[in-house]
């Protein structure tokens, strides 16, 4: 079953494909929702008025990007679900071809948007491939996952050296008590929130002093993967009678930009740059023993 969330932007990919294309009878393109089966998958998570607020935004979209093309539209591609499949700096969703120029364009929406979920990246690439950090990226890796191998001996009192050895036995131990995976939400888990957050705590600490230790060119490289800097953003929101669309590109940010590194909650390091707060929060894919990713992010000040 699809993300909800991740539904909507789909969906709002595709409703605004839908609207540029029926402009005018010339305009040709395609969608992976153009499949009524895979589109269903994302329709059916939604109300009734929800849809037809995704469809006002998608409406909206395409109006806004039909003044800013000018020309008629020959070809509208929507291809969000593909574009990171090309690489982690690719974000476009939409690409729309005059036949004179091309332009791409990356669409956010929420019910409410005040802070921008840009990237979901792996917590060990982060600092090799957004701040060009190898370096820094292998002290890093080393300090992860010896704090990581301490978290899971916490969960059950263990001593293992290897991490398979741990998650092998909590893994185990979680199929003896019914449980398709190791929850951090269930009864006999209950203790491994505590080491959960100090674990966050130790790796966030560890990344802002890296962070800290570049210089700010490196810095500012890797917020603007994150802001997409110099493309074309639509940012919707969807809300039954207040829907509503920010048309925008965000400038690029150069070291000098870089003002501030903080740390907030237990597992959040932010940049400061120009007008934005960009941030890198570490979070648990899904059970105790799963990866640990990072949740790239901005919003203006």
């Amino acid at each position: 079953m699809p993300n909800k969330s991740d539904s909507a932007g789909k969906l709002h990919q595709y409703y605004t494909y839908k609207y540029l294309k029926s402009k005018s009878s010339t305009t040709t393109g395609n969608s992976p929702l153009d499949d009524t089966v895979i589109l269903s998958a994302h329709t059916s998570l939604f109300t009734a008025n929800e849809l037809k607020s995704l469809k006002i935004i998608g409406q909206l979209s395409a109006d806004e990007i039909s003044a800013f093309v000018i020309y008629p539209i020959a070809l509208v591609q929507d291809i969000g679900v593909s574009s990171g499949a090309v690489g982690f700096i690719n974000t476009d969703d939409l690409v729309v071809n005059t036949g004179y120029s091309k332009f791409s364009f990356s669409l956010k929406c929420a019910t409410s948007i005040d802070t921008i979920l840009s990237k979901n990246m792996g917590a060990q690439s982060l600092l090799k491939k957004y701040f060009h950090a190898p370096t820094e990226q292998a002290n890093f890796n080393n300090y992860f996952e010896n704090r990581r191998m301490d978290f899971l001996n916490s969960i059950l009192s263990t001593s293992h050296t290897t991490l398979s050895g741990a998650t092998t036995e909590i893994n185990s131990f979680a199929k003896s008590n019914g449980l398709d995976k190791a929850r951090f939400n269930h009864p006999i888990f209950s203790h491994a929130n505590t080491s959960r957050n100090l674990f966050l705590t130790s790796i966030r600490d560890c990344l802002y002093h890296l962070i800290n230790s570049l210089n700010k060119d490196k810095i500012a490289n890797a917020c603007n993967i994150i802001l997409d800097s110099e493309k074309n953003h639509i940012h919707a929101e969807y809300k039954s009678g207040k829907e509503k669309i920010t048309f925008l590109s965000i400038p690029l940010q150069v070291g000098k930009d870089v003002l501030r590194i903080t740390k907030t909650g237990d597992n959040t390091v932010n940049i400061k740059i120009g007008d934005y707060t960009v941030g890198f929060r570490f979070k648990f894919e899904s059970g105790i023993t799963q990866s640990i990713k990072l949740v790239g992010s901005y919003r203006k000040i």
